[in-house]
């Protein structure tokens, strides 16, 4: 299937690219360009995603995806842009170079993780056919997420606000689900415990 249709399926129209490196920002824009529908945002730190992602709720609109960058002006800046996304209905992942399982003197290896699934893609993202790869593996966890999609969606519905499920645990109104924040904690603790494994 042409990765055009199954966006199109899964309703994904607008992503969201954050990274600080120009050369992997590029190399997206090269790849992104042909693909057909999507609208794509870019950004070169976490703190203007997050200001993008709250700029569209501020509007009453959302990205469909996002793909962040884990080392940025910090070094948990995409956990901070992801986090942003789920307080707004958005699932979005990292897609990083860092080597977790590394010493400090390898740690930008010669691939490319995405997280929380812990696949990689051979190569750097300065290569749009490396953003070809991830992003295809990205929208296939995506695609497997439909629980909590679903639960996504019927927060947004019911609670008609951003979801601050870091800060406040109890329910914003009450459509939000339990299942939802327990999914989201243990998403962000896979995540964490990559990074801490290092």
């Amino acid at each position: 299937m042409l990765i055009e249709q199954k966006l199109k399926d899964l309703g994904i129209e607008k992503l969201l690219i954050a990274d600080d490196l120009p050369e992997n920002i590029n190399a997206a824009k090269e790849y992104f360009q042909g693909v057909d529908g999507l609208e794509v945002d870019y950004c070169d730190s976490g703190s203007l995603a997050i200001e993008k992602i709250q700029s569209k709720a501020r509007v009453g609109e959302q990205y469909n995806f996002i793909m962040s960058d884990m080392e940025m002006e910090s070094p948990e800046s995409g956990l901070s842009v992801i986090r942003e996304g789920f307080r707004n209905y958005t699932i979005g992942v990292i897609v990083t170079g860092r080597n977790y399982n590394q010493s400090d003197t390898a740690a930008h290896g010669p691939s490319t993780t995405i997280l929380p699934t812990v696949k990689s893609v051979n190569g750097r993202k300065n290569k749009p056919e490396v953003w070809q790869q991830l992003f295809e593996k990205s929208i296939d966890h995506y695609e497997k997420q439909a629980p909590l999609r679903g639960a996504l969606e019927r927060s947004k519905k019911y609670s008609g606000e951003s979801v601050n499920f870091r800060h406040r645990l109890e329910p914003v109104a009450a459509g939000i689900m339990p299942f939802l924040i327990t999914m989201y904690l243990e998403t962000y603790q896979e995540i964490e415990q990559v990074i801490n494994n290092e």
